[in-house]
């Protein structure tokens, strides 16, 4: 927030009088510095650099502070530049610096001699010397001596900590490695003797008879003999004759050179087959290990290898460090209390959080006052402040404040990278992490599909939700293989996922036309339906529990015909599931429906995507169903009331600002979303695309024949519809002659049916006769009598 005119002209004035002052002072020190004798003069006119005006404030500083005096000019120069530069000075802060000027009088007066003969001012003035006499009255010279440099040595330790501190870390730590390398040395040194025993103890032990001979050892070495060849290896020039090793007959027959060479031989022969054959056993361990992994392990020990490397993220921009003048969000603070307090509410901010979009200015208002007058005046407040806009939370979990959200002077970009490399991705442990962006304290937002289950995402064009979408995608591809999560692509626009065609992950190629949509979504159904058996057969209750099964237990014995293996999590997105329901119609809100109450346990989840959230795509079957939500900036706040059931996402700042509604919350959380580009997105792509080819599966059409018509997903053969038609004509005509109304628009409400089903009903039953024909103002009369009651 920019400062006003007038506060910026007054730093101006201000500085430049300090500065005035500071080198009109330094003149008339001048003559003093020079001739300190002329200071003891009371009477008549003395020459001087800035007039009598001048040395007469020279005369009174120099007699009152002595030294101190020539810190005068010094002291107006630092707050000319805290005016420039805007940073404030605490109240604590002058007041440190006002003792340490009253500790340093007296102290000068003890230390520094003056050397004017003779002396016309004390070197601490005449304050330094009614402190110097109290000092000596009660301490004397000594004591007084202690006492002022302990408590000046106190002072310039409390003002300068936030400066040393870092010093004096630096140099502790510089001294505990020194002190730790110089313990390493001392050990290694004392460690070496010890070493060089035990080496000559294991050679002593190596060479063995076999207790099956009955023989004693013939050959003993001594450890003089391997500290000898240790020392001549070191000695260079100078070699020691090595002591011999002493040969010892076997009892009950001599024993000669040749036969004591002979045994040497062997027993080194026989150590080398001992030696290879611990090898031997090392490997055939290894071996054993490695063939313990199942296959599965294998297969994912190998794609780990393909993961895609964080380095294709580099050409993304990173996010810079969030920087705001304290002073300024002072200023902006008081001005929201004055904005507040001309609209007759009294209030106070509390706390002031930034974040890399927006600050969140926390208050408290008086008791009384209502929640709903304050974002009543959002508007208001927007316009006061000269900001773009202002959102008002008015429940902040924990606390008893109200937030006003208010945008940043300088938007900071959030890189996907960086959330890559938090802590709060690396260490998730589930397999459907997503990384949302970061909260308005720049924290990492990283979220569980698995525990969602399901995603619906709103926002209109330039919100950010391509980008968002994006980002959710990457998320999965980066944290899950191929052979533990196959992605469903819909892509009405046929641009934003057209770029994942090809990749391992995806279960089939990118679905552009609405109809193959939908028979992917029923496909999906069909296939949670399998998954139910399987882990009815098994007996457990969800995905994760049924792959630890089949891991553990590879071949699995039943009376079924059912064939179990590794189930992959399914994630189905789509961009703009709005094409779906005006083009498909009904049935897929009840797919979607279906999907959404059954398919968590069956690793089946949803995030569907939306640029219009209107009641007539986002319906009260879909809400119900999928309780988690992500808004982007939306054009009003019946859209807001829509997907979040609150308003809010009308006040976002787009390009990324989303609000997340997590399941079990009726508070939603303001995040603000990474940015990826299209490069970045190209390059993880291609080095997927590298790590081997997709399988796609063939999902079925209710007809092979291209020429034939597009019917429903769920259609069945013509003369079950046939039968199916009849019945429903029935419950219409049945419906139509109770109600005595008649419309093609309360016959497709009623029964759910699409428009072009409901008026050839409607058509039917006109040539039947049951309805006459539309009359000029389009209205039907029902002609065919009431059914007969019970």
């Amino acid at each position: 927030m920019n400062e006003t005119p007038s506060v910026e002209r007054y730093r101006a004035v201000s500085s430049i009088g300090w500065i005035t002052a500071a080198i009109f002072f330094g003149f008339s020190l001048h003559d003093l510095m020079l001739r300190p004798e002329i200071a003891s003069i009371d009477n008549g006119f003395v020459t001087h650099t800035v007039g009598p005006i001048g040395f007469e404030l020279a005369q009174l500083s120099i007699l009152s502070l002595g030294y101190g005096a020539f810190l005068l000019p010094i002291m107006f120069l630092c707050i000319a530049w805290a005016s420039l530069s805007t940073s404030s000075i605490t109240i604590r802060q002058q007041l440190l610096l006002f003792f340490i000027f009253l500790v340093s009088l007296p102290l000068a007066n003890i230390l520094l001699p003056i050397r004017v003969v003779p002396p016309v001012f004390t070197a601490g003035g005449r304050i330094g010397d009614f402190l110097t006499q109290q000092l000596f009255q009660y301490f004397d010279y000594t004591g007084s001596l202690v006492l002022l440099t302990g408590s000046l040595i106190a002072l310039l330790n409390v003002l300068l900590f936030d400066y040393l501190q870092p010093i004096i870390t630096n140099m502790m730590s510089m001294i505990l490695s020194s002190v730790q390398g110089m313990l390493k040395t001392i050990s290694s040194s004392i460690q070496r003797p010890v070493q060089d025993t035990v080496v000559a103890a294991e050679a002593s032990s190596l060479v063995e008879l076999d207790d099956s001979t009955g023989l004693e050892p013939a050959i003993k070495w001594s450890a003089t003999d391997t500290a000898d060849k240790s020392q001549s290896d070191l000695s260079g020039s100078v070699r020691k004759a090595p002591v011999m090793p002493s040969i010892q007959a076997s009892s009950g027959s001599p024993t000669t050179a040749n036969t004591s060479q002979t045994s040497t031989e062997a027993l080194r022969a026989k150590y080398a087959a001992k030696l290879a054959k611990r090898k031997q056993q090392k490997l055939t361990k290894a071996t054993a290990k490695q063939a313990d992994l199942t296959e599965t392990e294998k297969i994912t020990a190998t794609v780990a290898l393909s993961t895609p490397p964080l380095d294709l993220l580099n050409q993304d921009k990173l996010s810079e460090k969030i920087k705001e003048d304290p002073k300024k969000l002072q200023l902006l603070a008081q001005a929201i209390e004055d904005k507040l307090n001309d609209f007759g509410v009294d209030a106070k901010v509390m706390n002031i959080l930034l974040g890399p979009i927006i600050t969140r200015f926390e208050i408290q208002p008086a008791p009384g006052t209502k929640a709903s007058k304050i974002t009543g005046l959002a508007r208001d407040l927007a316009r006061s402040l000269s900001v773009s806009s202002v959102r008002v939370v008015e429940v902040i979990p924990g606390k008893t404040y109200i937030g006003l959200e208010i945008p940043n002077r300088k938007r900071v970009t959030v890189s996907l990278k960086t959330l890559f490399e938090s802590d709060a991705f690396q260490t998730a442990r589930s397999s459907l992490c997503l990384a949302l962006g970061v909260d308005i304290s720049g924290d990492p937002v990283v979220v569980d599909l698995a525990k969602m289950p399901h995603l619906l995402v709103a926002g209109t064009t330039g919100s950010g939700k391509s980008v968002g979408l994006n980002s959710l995608l990457l998320s999965l591809l980066y944290k899950t293989s191929p052979q533990d999560l196959r992605l469903i692509l819909i892509d009405p626009k046929m641009l934003e996922f057209a770029i994942y065609e090809g990749i391992p992950h995806l279960l089939t190629s990118v679905v552009t036309d609405m109809n193959d949509a939908s028979y992917a979504l029923n496909w999906c159904v069909n296939e949670m339906e399998r998954r139910y058996k399987l882990m009815a057969d098994l007996g457990v209750r969800n995905i994760s529990s049924y792959n630890e099964k089949i891991k553990k237990i590879p071949t699995i014995e039943n009376d079924s015909d059912m064939s179990h293996e590794h189930l992959p999590y399914i994630v189905v997105i789509a961009d703009e599931f709005a094409d779906m329901m005006m083009m498909v119609g009904k049935k897929v809100e009840q797919l979607i429906a279906r999907l959404a109450q059954k398919a968590r346990a069956a690793g089946i989840h949803l995030i569907l995507a939306t640029q219009r959230p209107s009641v007539d795509v986002i319906t009260g079957l879909i809400k119900a169903n999928i309780p988690t939500r992500i808004s982007f900036q939306v054009s009003s706040k019946i859209d807001s009331r829509t997907i979040l059931d609150q308003q809010g996402a009308e006040s976002l700042l787009g390009y990324g600002d989303m609000l997340y509604l997590s399941p079990g919350s009726g508070v939603p959380m303001r995040c603000h979303g990474a940015f990826v580009s299209d490069d970045s997105v190209a390059g993880v792509v291609e080095h997927l695309r590298a790590s081997g080819p997709p399988d796609y599966i063939e999902i079925q059409r209710p007809s092979d024949d291209p020429e034939s018509p597009q019917i429903d997903m769920l259609a069945t053969p013509a003369d079950d519809k046939r039968s199916k038609d009849d019945s429903l004509y029935d419950q219409i005509v049945e419906f139509v002659t109770t109600s005595r109304k008649v419309s093609t628009s309360s016959v497709q409400r009623r029964f759910r049916i699409g428009y072009n089903r409901a008026s050839v009903m409607v058509e039917r039953m006109e040539s039947s006769g049951i309805v006459s024909p539309m009359d000029v103002n389009g209205q039907r009369q029902v002609l065919a009598p009431p059914p007969p009651k019970d």
